[in-house]
């Protein structure tokens, strides 16, 4: 039987520390109950914290531990929850956890973060030059913290020998499926994705992030063409036609204009346009040829294979994700 060990943190998103203490719990008996077959767990799952104290979560939940962190002599896996919020704040008061993590780490136990979770791996220095994941909206929070991390926030989930990162708060249940089978093989895998009605595949964050993130600089003829862009994504414009607005020679308007957005400026107007695709696809009775002409592209195969590129998936594909069928 191997054992699973959730670090409980204050402040903590519960469903991060509830979730994969039932999701372990269940293997095993849930599938064999539904089928008439005597239970047999495959996990013993426990429930610790830095101090062995009570937990207060984010929801105010209050949950008492079963043990604390120097109890755990030897465990197969550790999961670390979403801390919702007042990340730094968390990281300060964790330091006796991050040598503890080391101490597992060097023993070959499994580590998973969840969400938020991948900074209390990053901030034990376990993901240097390492792949890792975390939410999409802490991306640049992530990055000028640990820049010794090959963070890729348009994965949902990551792999690094043995540490495993979920990208989104829930995204910690197709990983826990995965970790099953490596464990137990792809049948008890499978059983367990019947039990929860829950899909063994993954995907990426990409349709779910913002096509294009806000720039902060003090560039005001770049912000002017930004704000241009923004009003008046639909039109057609040329380099020659923003430099000439802002008095600036073609070669010297676009280094600037990538110095303060971080994108050329042709390759902005299509992430503009995208998002406002989005928007409109969102409202699922936006016909696709319509879209395609309203955010400035005559040629719909054209605007498809665009889309594609920046969201991973075709402008019909992202409509069904974002649709909820009227009961």
């Amino acid at each position: 039987m191997k054992k699973v060990t959730v670090l409980g943190i204050k402040n903590a998103l519960a469903t991060t520390i509830s979730g994969p203490l039932d999701f372990f719990s269940l293997v095993g008996s849930q599938w064999n109950y539904k089928c008439g077959i005597n239970p047999s767990p495959y996990f013993n799952v426990e429930l610790t914290s830095m101090d062995g104290k009570p937990i207060h979560y984010f929801n105010n939940l209050v949950i008492q531990p079963q043990s604390e962190i120097n109890d755990i002599e030897s465990t197969d896996l550790i999961i670390l929850p979403c801390i919702a919020g007042f990340i730094e704040e968390s990281l300060e008061e964790l330091h006796p956890v991050y040598p503890w993590l080391w101490h597992h780490y060097k023993k070959g136990t499994y580590i998973l973060g969840i969400c938020s979770g991948a900074f209390l791996m990053a901030e034990a220095g376990l993901l240097d030059g390492k792949l890792a994941t975390t939410h999409w909206s802490y991306h640049d929070q992530f990055v000028n913290r640990y820049p010794d991390v090959k963070l890729d926030t348009n994965q949902l989930v990551t792999r690094d020998g043995i540490l495993f990162c979920a990208g989104g708060t829930t995204a910690w249940m197709n990983l826990c499926l995965y970790l099953i089978k490596m464990f137990y093989g792809q049948e008890v895998a499978i059983e367990c994705s019947k039990a929860l009605v829950l899909r063994m595949s993954f995907t990426t964050q990409t349709p779910f992030s913002p096509t294009i993130r806000p720039s902060h600089h003090n560039d005001p003829e770049i912000q002017l063409i930004q704000d241009l862009i923004e009003n008046n994504f639909h039109q057609s414009f040329t380099i020659e036609d923003f430099s000439e607005r802002v008095n600036m020679c073609e070669r010297n308007f676009k280094r600037r204009f990538k110095e303060a957005t971080g994108y050329p400026p042709i390759k902005y107007i299509q992430m503009i346009r995208v998002e406002k695709a989005k928007r409109l696809l969102e409202q699922k009775s936006n016909n696709i040829d319509e879209i395609a002409i309203n955010i400035g592209y005559e040629d719909s195969s054209f605007f498809r294979k665009i889309f594609k590129r920046y969201t991973g998936l075709t402008p019909k594909s992202y409509q069904k994700l974002f649709s909820i069928k009227e009961i």
